[in-house]
């Protein structure tokens, strides 16, 4: 599993439909859909595959973010899940990594769009979206 920042997870790309996610990937495993006052997105998880993608309705029902738990994910050519803070902080120099000690609170990689989500002291997950522009609006990766 390649984590691609800004583009997707291995050939599964941002802006992909879900029926072109399904083709990759195959039925999920679980389906959850969120309304709330301001969005509905659709989630669809492969728990086996410690995986979830998101797709939201105000991009067209199009994949807007990606989490990831799988310890096979590479980040830049490294295994981060289940590294710790120093861990990560070595693999990724170039990031200034700060967390709080929260749980509830991820490292966040903003110029990956990315969170990093740190359970009992290491990486549990990886979680990026989606760029979006200064207008708010996303910014799909190209072909």
């Amino acid at each position: 599993m390649i984590v691609r920042p800004l583009v997707g997870l291995d050939d599964v790309r941002f802006g992909m439909s879900r029926d072109d996610v399904e083709q990759l990937l195959g039925e999920p495993e679980e389906r959850a859909v969120e309304i709330d006052a301001t969005e509905q997105t659709e989630a669809w998880y492969y728990w086996t595959r410690e995986l979830s993608l998101t797709f939201d309705a105000e991009a067209d029902w199009r994949l807007t973010t990606i989490d990831v738990g799988s310890p096979a994910a590479e980040l830049r050519g490294k295994r981060l899940v289940g590294a710790t803070l120093d861990e990560l902080r070595a693999a990724l120099p170039e990031f200034a990594l700060e967390w709080n000690g929260s749980e509830f609170e991820p490292i966040e990689v903003d110029d990956l769009s990315m969170f990093l989500w740190i359970e009992d002291g290491v990486l549990d997950s990886i979680q990026w979206s989606v760029p979006l522009g200064a207008d708010d609006e996303e910014q799909w990766p190209s072909a």
